[in-house]
């Protein structure tokens, strides 16, 4: 993906031995991935985020320069390179996390 491309919906994305999908911008996906082919972030400064799960095949490759955040990561005895996917959690259905922070003057909350 580059020059601005989006991923719409919650979808699943899935490739097959010899697909490849190659981000150089970032992006979010609000499905999960399915990767039998390549996953590739070929940049430091590319964050991709799958909001479901990365599932990775035995075939499948990930070869992550930047950063791979997900909600969670089934291996599948594939091949991880740079890089290992962060694991954030699977938000609820219909919902996401939020972190709120609150300070109060000038002094931190302890």
């Amino acid at each position: 993906m580059q020059n601005g491309a989006q991923l719409l919906g919650a979808s699943s994305w899935s490739n097959d031995p010899g697909g490849e999908f190659l981000f150089q911008v970032p992006a979010t996906l609000d499905g999960s991935l399915n990767l039998g082919g390549v996953l590739r972030l070929d940049q430091s400064s590319v964050t991709v985020s799958i909001i479901g799960s990365l599932n990775l095949a035995q075939s499948g490759i990930v070869d992550n320069r930047g950063t791979l955040r997900v909600g969670a990561f089934n291996d599948g005895g594939g091949t991880l390179l740079g890089n290992a996917p962060i694991v954030l959690g699977i938000a609820p259905a219909g919902g996401r996390f939020f972190r709120i922070v609150r300070t109060f003057g000038a002094n931190p909350v302890r």
